[in-house]
Parts: structure tokens; sequence; C-alpha cells
């Protein structure tokens, strides 16, 4: 050994491998790699850093170099001396170290949960993509597996998959940021009596702004919130309804939902205390001339709205039709002030998530016999509340006779509400739930075509999908956006294909009890947020009841780590509740190298000190 290693430290090779001279630029670069990893995070988020710096290949061969050159540095001083001792023990310690790093990188688990508020889940989303098929009534599913990368790649890259899937498609391209959209072309005249129509059209509100296409073949119908859109082929549509009938009929709408009254209505503040449950009614018109006292806190009226909309975190006035009357609170407390919003239909719902503040306050109008009268109640779901007891219809009717109109009908409660006729780039303002419907293109003879847009990442948002696209044995071009699903013929059998990320089962179940946040006084930035939870076991039995996660408390258990990570609140839905989950195999490799690294430190120091040297000097005489 002793040998082997004069030679080695003789060759030109191996001394530049175990010198300094690589130590001090491999040791800088990976920190300068490192804070340009930090930065990119804080721009974008964890995954995309991962990408760009942590999992790259030029990041993994710097590892591998500098682990290189500790081993050849450590081995270099062999046969060891005396003083060698805190030398060799600190570089032990760094090769453990990274030899943990590794073990975690490779042999770890590491992904995330979203639970939904009241909901159960165990399924943990891994980084890595997956295209799984399987036949339909068969239980063999089969599966691709490769790594999530920035660059695309093409055919050559998933040669290997493609041999062995020969027979039923291959894997042409893949994008790591992509948006796949659906048109429909004009594709001339085939055969005589099969005309199909599509229309694209943006339906846009207070609440949402979407695109859609409708085809009558293809996608005769589609349910969007709390209205169902249809397109329909006629043979003549140039008949029109009495105006006077339709507006009737509007008046009549408004008067069954209690939007319109002979009497005038007097607005409330109802105050409880959730303890004891004392309650009290204050007038709004009171309120808006002088704040309110209650017990501990004082009640500011901030704004009084018929038709309440939400923008840039505020709520303003909204200038278009709808009804949505809302009043927003400043309650002043002795640690501070919060921000309240009440709305006059969703009963349920409450910026205050502090369980310690011990008031709850509701929205009211009372009419002169003192009749209380409220909307539905309920939390602030669009698609929910505005769709009781409704069936709201939007139909789309085209003719061969008039290619390039559309007859648009709304209906309510199967009843006609309006019926216009518009052409591509023209729009219609419904009489409810304050709907614009814009025309984008109405095409004859439509057939479909896919097209892939690639998108760059935004920064502190969620990164784009990714997409796939395989060529069926059969000819077929598939297109698959990461996390879709699609049933696929293959020589007339159906196959059932999934592309996204790969999952894994955890072994136990984590129901969110409720989520929690709390913000910076005056501010919707978060100061602190946190998740109670049960831990089931697979016949939902609890191991754990009522935990906390935290941000800086996570939980362990069976060899996993759970941590709060994120969070998804929308007015419209319960909170999610977002964990990373982590399994680290390396970890207790990990801690042993730290403890040698700082016992190899306070070995070396000592070897060094002055002390030392003096008394080995003494032990020498």
């Amino acid at each position: 050994m002793v040998t082997l290693v004069v030679k080695l430290n003789q060759n030109r090779i191996f001394k530049f491998f175990s010198s300094v001279r690589l130590a001090i630029p491999l040791m800088l670069i990976v920190l300068v790699i490192v804070a340009y990893g930090t930065v990119v995070e804080s721009k974008y988020n964890a995954e995309y850093a991962s990408l760009v710096v942590y999992k790259s290949v030029g990041f993994s061969v710097l590892l591998v170099l500098l682990w290189l050159n500790i081993f050849f540095a450590t081995l270099s001083r062999y046969p060891f001396k005396k003083h060698h001792l805190g030398f060799v023990i600190t570089h032990v310690g760094l090769l453990t170290l990274l030899l943990g790093g590794f073990v975690t990188t490779h042999l770890g688990i590491d992904g995330q949960i979203s639970v939904i508020e009241g909901e159960s889940n165990s399924l943990v989303v891994l980084s890595p993509l997956e295209l799984f098929f399987q036949k339909e009534g068969e239980d063999f599913p089969r599966k691709i597996i490769f790594e999530k990368s920035l660059s695309e790649k093409g055919s050559s890259f998933f040669s290997e998959q493609n041999k062995i899937y020969k027979n039923f498609f291959s894997i042409q391209n893949y994008f790591p940021f992509a948006q796949i959209e659906k048109l429909y072309r004009d594709q001339g005249e085939k055969n005589a009596g099969e005309v199909e129509f599509a229309v694209s059209f943006i339906l846009k509100s207070n609440f949402f702004n979407v695109s859609e296409w409708l085809h009558t073949a293809d996608i005769p119908e589609l349910k969007m919130g709390p209205a169902t859109l249809k397109i329909k082929k006629v043979d003549d549509f140039f008949t029109k309804v009495n105006k006077q009938e339709v507006n009737s009929r509007i008046s009549r709408l408004a008067k069954n939902k209690g939007l319109e009254s002979k009497k005038s209505p007097s607005m409330k503040l109802l105050l409880r205390d959730k303890v004891t449950r004392d309650s009290q009614i204050v007038n709004l018109l009171q309120l808006k001339q002088a704040p309110f006292s209650y017990k501990d806190i004082k009640i500011e009226l901030v704004g009084l709205f018929k038709n309440a909309i939400v923008m840039d975190n505020r709520l303003v006035e909204s200038k278009k039709m709808g009804s949505n009357p809302a009043i927003e609170l400043k309650i002043h407390t002795k640690k501070g002030f919060f921000r309240e919003v009440c709305y006059l239909r969703f009963k349920g719902f409450s910026l205050i998530k502090e369980e310690s503040f011990p008031y709850e306050f509701e929205y009211l109008i009372e009419n002169e016999n003192s009749e209380i009268q409220t909307l539905p109640v309920g939390h602030p779901k669009i698609s929910e509340q505005e769709s009781t007891g409704s069936s709201n219809v939007v139909e789309f009717l085209t003719s061969k006779n008039s290619p390039g109109k559309v007859k648009i009908r709304l209906l309510k409660n199967n009843e006609l509400v309006l019926e216009e006729i518009r052409q591509e780039g023209e729009s219609l303002q419904t009489p409810w739930m304050g709907m614009q419907i814009f025309i984008g293109s109405i095409v004859k003879n439509a057939s479909s075509q896919v097209q892939i847009h690639k998108l760059n990442p935004e920064k502190r948002t969620q990164l784009p999908p990714s997409a796939l696209k395989i060529v069926t044995i059969d000819n077929q071009e598939v297109w698959f956006l990461e996390g879709e699903e699609k049933k696929v013929d293959l020589q007339g059998q159906p196959y059932l294909f999934y592309y996204g990320r790969q999952s894994f089962e955890l072994p136990f179940v984590i129901r969110l009890r409720q989520f929690s946040k709390i913000d910076y006084p005056g501010t919707m930035t978060p100061m602190s947020f946190e998740s109670r939870v049960d831990i089931l076991n697979k016949e939902q039995k609890e191991k754990l009841n009522n935990i906390t996660i935290s941000m800086n408390q996570p939980l362990s258990i069976d060899g996993f780590t759970v941590y709060q990570s994120s969070y998804i609140l929308d007015e419209n839905k319960n909170p999610v509740s977002i964990f990373s989950v982590n399994k680290d195999p390396g970890r207790w490799i990990k801690y042993l190298g730290s403890v040698i690294l700082s016992v190899g430190i306070i070995i070396f120091t000592l070897m060094r000190s002055k002390w030392y040297r003096q008394r080995n000097q003494r032990s020498s005489l």
C-alpha cells in the first residue's frame, strides 16, 4: 500500500487531483452555484431551482470532482503520521457528508402531497415523470419513467423505450414547459349532409375569464360553473322573440330571486360571541356615521357594496350587471386590527382565521315588517350558489344557411330569456350572472387540430406543465399535457394513457382538520401558517389525533418527515394545505459525517495551537 501511494504521488494526474490548487477553485465554484440556486429559488420556486442547479449534470460532476479531490488528498498522506490525525478525520467527515448527500439524492423520497380541508389523502407526487398505459379490462399496466429536465427531447432520447414498445407507439417529443391548444379548421366539403360546426368563445365575468371551443360532434356540451353551454345544428334561425316579452321575463326572474322589493330594506350587522352566544344587531347606517364598540372590540365600517368584486386583493364596486351585496369592516382589538368581509349571500365566509378571536359577524337585510331577508347560506362558491334551484343554459345555434353567424339563446329554468344573432368578433351581455360572451371563430366543416406552444416559466408562479407527443402504430399523433389522462385506440383496442408525475402511496393517511394563516397586520403577506391534521392508518383508524404541522414544526412518523410547505386559498373553494414529504435514508450518514467533521476540526485546531506544540516539545525531552 505504501509503495502504491508513493508511486501515485509521483503521478502528475494524481498530484493534480489531490492538490489544494484544485480544491480551492472547486469549493469556490460550488459556493457560487449554491448561492445562485438560492436566488433562483427565491425568484421562482424550489422545483425550478432544483432543475436548474441542484439536479443538473454540471453540479453533480462538480460534487464528484470535489469528493475525488478530498479522497485523493487524504490518500496522499498515507502512511498517516500522528500530526495527520486532525487532517485525516476532517477529510473523512467531508467524504461521509458528501456520501450521505449522494444516498439521499438517489435513494430518498422527496415529494409533495396536497390535502383539502375536511378531506384525506395519502398520495405523494414525486419529481420524475411517467407515461402510464394499460389496455382496458386488463390488470397489466406498463410504465415509462424518466426525469424531468429543462431541455427538449426527441425520439433519440427515448430510443430504448421506443424499441421496447414499438408494437404500440413511439415517443417523439418532450417539451419541458408547454401549452396545448385544440383548434378547429375548415376542412372543406367531404360528404353531403355531414356538416359539422365549431364555435370558439370567451366567457367573462367578475369571477372568471375562460376561452373554450364547442363542436357539434366532438364537444356538443360543456358544464362551466353555473352555466351549461351547448351547440346545436338547425336549418335556419332568423326568428327573433318579442323584446317586450323578453324584458317581462327578465323582470320576473329578478323578482323571483328577491332582488326587487317594494319595501325599503334596512341593512343590519349581527355580532355574535362564539363562546357565550350573546348577540347584538347594529344598524349599518349608524355604523356608517361612527364606529361601534362591543365588549373589547371596536367595529368600523370601511365600505358598503351592492355588487362587490375582488380586485387587487380588495373589494370594489362593480359597475356591471349583477348583485353581490357585501360590507367591509375593520375590527380594532387590543393586539391590533383585523379586516373582515361579510357577504349577504355567503354566510359562512370570513377573512379572520385566528381561532382565538371570539366573535363572528353576519350581514342582514330587514324589511319594514322586521322580516329578515337573506339569500341562501353557504360559502362563496359561485358555481353552487348561482345554480341552486335553477338551470342556466347558453345555446349556440349554427346553420349551414348562415355559416358566418350564430344564434345565442339564453335559458333559465327552461324558460327563454334572451335570443340574439352574433357574428365573429361580436359579444353579448347576459341578463344574469354578469357574464359577457365574446364570439371568436365560427367554423363550418370543422375538424380538430392540435397546436403546441412552448412556454417560459414566470417568476413566483407555479411552473407550466410539460408536454409529450407519441405516434401510435396506427400513425396517430397524440399530445399529452402533464397530468392528463386520455383514451387512445391502438389497432382497434382501447388503451388508457396517463402522463404526469410519478406518485408514491404513503403507509398512512393525512386528514386535514383545519388550515389557518396569520398575516402581518394590514397586509395579505403571511406571517405564519399551519395545519391541524389527523394521521390515520389504511383502515381510516386514528394513529395520531389533532396534530399541528407548521412552518417550523414538522411531523416525523414511520420514517417520513412531513413539512408544511405551502397552501392554496380560493374564496370559491376550501383551503388546500401543501406538505413536503421526505424520507431520507442518507440522513444518519450526514449526521455521522457532521460529527466526524466536528471532531476533526477540533483535533486539527488543538494540534495547531501553541499549547499543544509546547506540550509536544515537553514530552519529547
